[in-house]
């Protein structure tokens, strides 16, 4: 963690931000669960490399089960992913989730820098 820590302040430097290591043993959703909750965060971003090296895969199985079982708002990026200004927000539910009113104001405010469309996702 230390080395990558390391890679991270040599290629990104950005001082408005800092950073934290944290090794947890848990099981992969109930740690999750337990940092958030010890915590108190409110705003989770998780890196995804894409689900076991297929092409037309946007995001992995852990990054899935994030999604779908934290109840945290979350933002997931693509190992590929490039910034730019954006047009569409996706919002999955299964509407079985009765969310807070955070996760909800925290959409709302990340898509008032750009104004892009909000989609509520379902299947």
């Amino acid at each position: 963690m230390e080395d990558w820590m390391q890679q991270v302040y040599t290629y990104y430097p950005n001082f408005q931000h800092t950073f934290k290591t944290h090794i947890i043993r848990f099981p992969f959703i109930k740690g999750i669960r337990n940092y958030i909750s010890k915590k108190k965060i409110a705003f989770m971003v998780m890196g995804t490399k894409g689900a076991t090296g297929l092409k037309e895969m946007t995001i992995g199985s852990k990054a899935t089960v994030v999604i779908t079982r934290i109840q945290c708002p979350n933002l997931v990026i693509p190992e590929s992913a490039r910034f730019k200004k954006p047009l569409d927000i996706g919002f999955p539910t299964d509407f079985n989730i009765c969310y807070q009113q955070k996760v909800i104001k925290t959409l709302v405010h990340i898509a008032k820098n750009h104004q892009p469309s909000i989609r509520v996702l379902h299947d």
